[in-house]
């Protein structure tokens, strides 16, 4: 639990993959809280009980749950030795009162061993500080052996020490709690002690609303959680701050530490999200140095301008007056200071600052219409990409990763890799990465679905995908079953419309056409110039789906449609990919990561090239 003599060490738990009750209101915005809802009370329930019992009880159990692998604070006699003497904040009164009578019940916390002090109060208000003071003080002088636990809802966080505390439990708050009240408590148990000759090396934080944690550690260091926002010191900045106070995240038995990178980029995991569902056609994409663009900087956009104003389907891009001027790194923040000041208070100096800012804000929006051409491309790039899962996709990596013949297909004609680099500076890095890693993320999980489900999930990706220009026109996924099923026949996931999609595809029989293409468990199909893989899709479902209605229900496992699916693939389907990456995007749509799980790893693959394009198959060549 340790990581060497720091001073501090925060813990942040996901609840929502731990426990299999739910925490209230962990769903829509994981807070961490502990209420008590009186208008929600279920019959029986006596008044001053939880309204969702079961699942602190389900807490209560996961902090003292016993195994191998087990990092939960109460699990061991050793862990609990480190957190001997321990602050848990809830919400209220009413909170600590049930939380302290359901404690006793339970099997550790009710033992004998612990004693709950709570200084909450027992009535609808709250112990005075002094008398809170005493009791704390005497129950850990009567200790011995055992341990306190110090219930409170405010009590006993300023103001005051209680050097024996080694751990805070942050049960209470939410997203927009105030960040100087969190690092006033939580910091209320760093004091130093030398109890009995043992010394307090580390205090810990254990707080179960992980974004509210990311967003303390943000604003203890004034290091900006928005898109764009992330200045050149911050990642240094923030490496101090974990060098002194390490956040350690915890997801199942799982346990990562956060460096500044990984932690900048979870901050700003809502953006992100907004990015891809927009198909980087989004603003938070970029940072905030497009407002300070210099004479030269708004030449070199006005050059881009012209080159992927050439490309036949783009929206026509705005130039940017040569004329504008930028801002300094100075004069930039002193702008965005002024913004936040009431407008009566500001000078007539300070609102001349303000229009500067404003005029920017139109050369910077300026600008994002030119790299639009260029971003809305990166989505099928990275999904695409040929790089172990772990490893995240960076600016620098993403364009190594990309062969010239496939950035040549699939970017705007004459933006080369040189000259992308020369733009690159204008991409929030963290924003970027946290996207690329949110598309892999959705691919991934689809490999744990049955084929129908992983279909529907790889077209939902797909629909976020923006079409480029014509030369590398992407046909959407409801296009593709248009066609398919007017022609073939197949399993068509649209309704007759082609208007909706459905929960479950619909059979379309073209009569001799689809007897012999989907109807033959020998028949072969040929796509002849695949960028996405989703015309074989079509194919290798409805290939797939008509081997699996010829199997009697009680035939049918998840290990029978995996083998069905794999052999669908492997002996039905061919494609021609005009460069690499066409090649991977395709594979990738077809057999995902490829996991032990669903049985990719076994299928190898073949490839021969005519003319600059690759001819591949997908060959098992384990037959399994």
């Amino acid at each position: 639990m340790t990581a060497g003599r720091n001073d501090e060490i925060l813990t942040r738990w996901n609840l929502e993959k731990i426990l299999t009750n739910r925490v209230r209101g962990i769903d829509s915005n994981p807070t961490g809280d502990f209420s008590v809802d009186y208008a929600d009370m279920p019959v029986g329930a006596e008044i001053g009980d939880f309204v969702h019992e079961s699942d602190v009880w389900s807490f209560l159990n996961l902090m003292t749950k016993e195994s191998e692998d087990s990092y939960y604070p109460y699990s061991n006699d050793e862990y609990r030795a480190l957190f001997k003497h321990s602050l848990w904040m809830v919400p209220g009164v009413k909170e600590a009162r049930a939380l302290k009578k359901l404690m006793l019940k339970h099997p550790v916390f009710g033992c004998g061993q612990f004693n709950i002090v709570n200084v909450a109060g027992n009535g609808d208000e709250e112990e005075a500080s002094e008398e809170a003071l005493k009791k704390v003080r005497k129950a850990i002088k009567d200790a011995g052996d055992d341990y306190t636990i110090t219930l409170s809802c405010g009590k006993l966080t300023t103001g005051v020490t209680v050097k024996e505390w080694t751990a805070v439990f942050m049960l209470a708050g939410s997203y927009s709690t105030s960040a100087a009240n969190y690092l006033q408590t939580i910091f209320r148990v760093q004091s130093p002690c030398n109890e009995n000759g043992k010394i307090k090396e580390n205090a810990y934080v254990f707080d179960f609303a992980p974004d509210r944690t990311l967003k303390m550690v943000s604003s203890a260091v004034s290091v900006s959680s928005k898109a764009g926002k992330t200045k050149i010191g911050d990642k240094q900045i923030m490496g101090k701050f974990l060098n002194y106070c390490p956040v350690i995240g915890i997801s199942g038995s799982e346990m990562q530490e956060y460096s500044a990178t990984v932690l900048l980029q979870q901050l700003k995991r809502a953006y992100a999200d907004k990015v891809v569902r927009n198909g980087f056609d989004d603003s938070n994409l970029y940072n905030d140095e497009l407002f300070k663009l210099q004479a030269v900087d708004i030449k070199k956009f006005d050059e881009l301008k012209g080159i992927i104003g050439s490309s036949k389907a783009q929206p026509k891009a705005k130039d940017i007056t040569v004329n504008d001027q930028g801002l300094t790194n100075e004069e930039y923040e002193e702008a965005e200071k002024l913004n936040k000041k009431k407008k009566k208070e500001l000078t007539p100096e300070e609102k001349a600052r303000l229009e500067e800012l404003k005029r920017l804000k139109k050369v910077r929006n300026d600008a994002i219409s030119i790299l639009r051409g260029i971003s809305i491309r990166m989505p099928l790039l990275i999904y695409g990409a040929d790089i172990p899962y772990d490893e995240e996709i960076t600016l620098d990596k993403f364009v190594d990763v990309v062969d010239d013949s496939s950035w040549d297909e699939f970017m705007p004609t004459g933006v080369t890799k040189e000259k992308f680099k020369e733009f690159q500076k204008y991409y929030d890095e963290e924003v970027f990465i946290a996207a690329g890693r949110r598309i892999r993320n959705i691919a991934r999980e689809a490999d744990t679905l049955d084929p129908t489900e992983r279909v529907i999930k790889i077209a939902s990706l797909f629909s976020y995908f923006k079409n480029p220009d014509k030369e590398t026109v992407l046909t959407p996924w409801r296009v593709v079953n248009m066609h398919m099923s007017d022609t073939l026949g197949g399993w068509d996931f649209w309704d007759e419309q082609h208007a909706d999609t459905l929960d479950s595809p619909r059979f379309v029989d073209r009569g001799e056409v689809t007897a012999k293409t989907f109807g033959k468990n020998d028949a072969q199909i040929l796509e002849i110039n695949s960028k996405t893989g989703l015309y074989p899709l079509y194919v290798a479902y409805s290939f797939y789906r008509n081997k699996l209605e010829a199997l009697h229900k009680d035939e049918v496992s998840e290990e029978t449609k995996q083998r069905l699916w794999n052999k669908s693939i492997e002996e039905n389907i061919y494609v021609i990919c005009k460069t690499p990456m066409a090649k991977a995007i395709t594979k990738r749509t077809l057999t995902g990561y490829g996991s032990v799980k669903v049985g990719f790893e076994s299928i190898s693959w073949t490839h021969f090239s005519r003319d600059g394009y690759a001819i591949f198959s997908f060959a098992n060549s384990s037959n399994s």
